[in-house]
């Protein structure tokens, strides 16, 4: 793969045509970067903004009584609530991005 392959929003839009090799792309790009987000959030209980909610309700599904704030959650309930919106993400963006139009520039540059 090229590097204009890794573009999440590339991913996000092939994925959302049902390429699979680009969705699981995605989830790999996604998933190290929401695993730190959601271990912070849920280490610091607070819900400042709307993924901070998000997280602490997915958290909630899982475990009905969280972590007192300051301690580290369990690693399922981290993984849980990363997959979740994982999921998720990839949906929206799968429905919000545009394909790039490189076809189309390559007709109208001839």
């Amino acid at each position: 793969m090229n590097e204009q392959e890794y573009d999440l929003g590339t991913l996000a839009f092939r994925a959302g045509r049902g390429d699979r090799q680009a969705g699981a792309t995605l989830r790999q790009q996604l998933e190290p970067q929401l695993a730190r987000i959601v271990r912070c959030t849920l280490r610091s209980g607070r819900d400042s903004n709307p993924l901070a909610k998000r997280v602490l309700a997915e958290a909630r599904r899982l475990t009905p009584k969280l972590q007192p704030s300051g301690q580290d959650a369990p690693e399922h309930v981290v993984s849980f609530v990363v997959r979740r919106l994982c999921a998720s993400l990839s949906t929206a963006l799968a429905q919000t991005v545009q394909p790039k139009r490189w076809t189309l520039d390559t007709v109208l540059g001839a």
